[in-house]
């Protein structure tokens, strides 16, 4: 077993943690920086920070998104300090009935991989972690980039949220 990486289950058996688990709540217990870190549905957690999923170097965390009084918990979203703004998958959105009205203002947003066409919506909130902005809008898109992501967690998020991100650590909090 290795005593850097311990888990702890909720019927308190303790075993070694060595791949992804999914759906499932615990502690974990960090002998070496001696930290509890609670996972739960909404990612990893400690207080108000919440751990960085790095998927081919890039970071990734898991989300809430609420419209309308329905929410939905949304994986694969990609932290991008290169992104003004944040961008969901319409197939995601779709589940909450966020889907493009007739009187929405199409808009043709670029980036790296080229440019793609999205509606914006004002969210009831979108949450990572602890950290909820209320009235927050967002764009929605085909978002098909060759791999799986769902969605895009912008500057406008993350400068209102007071976002901190600590990648040797591969942490992001909120001040």
């Amino acid at each position: 077993m290795n005593p850097a990486l311990m888990v702890v289950s909720p019927c308190n058996v303790i075993a070694c943690c060595i791949s992804n688990t999914h759906n499932v709540s615990f502690i974990l217990y960090t002998p070496v920086a001696k930290n509890w870190t609670s996972v739960n549905d909404n990612g990893w957690e400690l207080g108000e920070v919440m751990r960085l999923s790095l998927i081919d170097t890039l970071p990734f965390v898991t989300i809430v998104v609420a419209y309308r009084g329905r929410k939905i918990r949304v994986r694969n979203v990609l932290v991008d300090t290169g992104s003004a703004t944040t961008i969901f998958a319409v197939d995601m959105m779709e589940s909450i009935h966020l889907v493009p009205a007739p009187d929405d203002v199409i808009h043709i947003v670029r980036g790296v991989g080229g440019g793609e066409a999205v509606f914006s919506r004002v969210v009831d909130y979108v949450q990572i972690g602890d950290c909820p902005l209320s009235d927050f809008e967002i764009e929605v898109g085909g978002m098909d980039y060759g791999f799986e992501i769902n969605g895009i967690l912008g500057m406008d998020f993350l400068i209102r949220a007071g976002a901190i991100i600590n990648l040797r650590e591969q942490q992001i909090e909120f001040a």
